[in-house]
């Protein structure tokens, strides 16, 4: 199969997202955008489906929908979304879904962390980081910044303070992670 010749698991499933955008999902986007009407999530999945079968019409409904949720500000909706996603692809293949897509993830996450102040939420999105950074040895620094932030809002400023730290050791230039060390340190 493709996979195996291009010899990346996902090589595939890259090509058919990125068609269902391009064919699909774009060209909606832009009508919403123009109208300021909500896609038709019901059309955009019934399309997804006919050209691309049921397993990718779930999984991408629920990331557009996250997507224009994230387009809107609307936090609450977003993370609603990107719940459902990870729950869809935990239930696929528990915490190896994160592997290969920590960065796509940590967006989510800092999403999330940004537009949305449920505790409980937050708290689930903590355990999220917690796990990629786990699957990921070497300590991202971005990801160690949005894990640090989370545990900043969460109250946990000492704990967030550390990481932070940590974080910018990893990356000494990053001027955007020195500065939420002193807002969180100030805060």
């Amino acid at each position: 199969d493709l996979d195996s010749v291009m010899q990346d698991k996902n090589y595939s499933s890259g090509i058919i997202d990125a068609l269902a955008w391009k064919e699909i999902i774009i060209p909606a986007y832009k009508n919403a955008k123009k109208t300021d009407v909500e896609p038709n999530w019901k059309k955009i999945r019934q399309q997804i489906d006919q050209q691309f079968g049921d397993m990718y019409a779930q999984y991408m409904l629920l990331s557009t929908k996250a997507d224009w949720f994230a387009f809107k500000r609307d936090g609450a909706n977003c993370a609603k979304y990107l719940f459902e996603k990870r729950d869809f692809f935990y239930r696929r293949s528990g915490k190896a879904a994160i592997k290969g897509a920590e960065r796509a993830w940590n967006n989510d996450i800092d999403f999330i962390f940004q537009y949305d102040n449920d505790r409980e939420q937050l708290k689930e999105v903590l355990q999220w980081i917690e796990d990629i950074n786990e699957l990921n040895s070497s300590s991202n620094p971005q990801m160690m910044d949005t894990q640090a932030n989370l545990l900043y809002k969460l109250g946990r400023k000492d704990e967030a303070l550390k990481l932070e730290a940590e974080a910018i050791k990893k990356r000494p230039g990053d001027n955007e992670m020195a500065e939420n060390w002193h807002k969180m340190q100030n805060g």
